[in-house]
């Protein structure tokens, strides 16, 4: 006597754990494939800022102009170009840049912009202003370019060497600019990270 054709109980558990394994495997590997997906995506996007960080200070730097800013009182900066320690606030350059294209307008401004890079909140940052010579309550325009920056130092190239700061009054009437600017900082992904420019003086 023969059985009706089919599975046994046991036949039929056997199957369920290995179809169960496979399917907790298959969940595991896209679990994994999806987390480095994000992972690539958020490095990915931690490197474009990085290179665009890098080629906004590249360009302004190369850009640098020989002019003096006077504050909103009228009184005179005696210098083109500071650095380091002579700047307070949190401030690690400030300067006046050529090259500003005005977009959307039918008479053409001027192409002169003053820039100073600081870092707030744990942030590098750059400021700007389009009126070269402020008048009270001027504001500047302020863009992130590096978010949860740690430790930041600033040092510039002069003839002899680098200094951590760049305090031009009384040498040549102020009008010094230093050959490079190299700028250091912690970066919570990639670690210790140093971009080293030349200005418009070094080219």
């Amino acid at each position: 006597m023969t059985r009706d054709a089919g599975f046994t109980l046991v036949e039929v558990m056997v199957a369920t754990l290995i179809m169960g394994i496979l399917t907790a495997m298959g969940a595991a590997l896209l679990r994994d494939a999806l987390s480095a997906r994000d992972v690539v995506e958020v490095v990915l996007e931690e490197t474009q800022e990085l290179t665009l960080a890098r080629s906004i200070l590249k360009t302004d730097l190369a850009q640098v102009t020989r002019r003096e800013v006077r504050g909103a009182y009228g009184e005179p900066s005696e210098q083109v170009f500071a650095g380091g320690d002579v700047l307070a606030g949190n401030r690690l350059m400030a300067f006046v840049r050529n090259g500003r294209h005005t977009v959307g307008l039918d008479t053409e401004g001027s192409s002169l912009e003053y820039v100073e890079y600081a870092v707030s909140d744990g942030n590098l940052v750059r400021r700007s202003r389009s009126t070269i010579d402020p008048v009270q309550d001027t504001e500047l325009i302020e863009r992130v370019l590096l978010n949860g920056v740690g430790r930041v130092e600033t040092a510039f190239l002069t003839e002899t060497g680098w200094t951590s700061a760049w305090d031009a009054r009384g040498v040549g009437a102020g009008t010094a600019i230093p050959l490079a600017v190299s700028l250091s900082f912690d970066h919570p992904r990639f670690g210790e990270i140093e971009a080293v420019m030349l200005t418009i003086e070094g080219y």
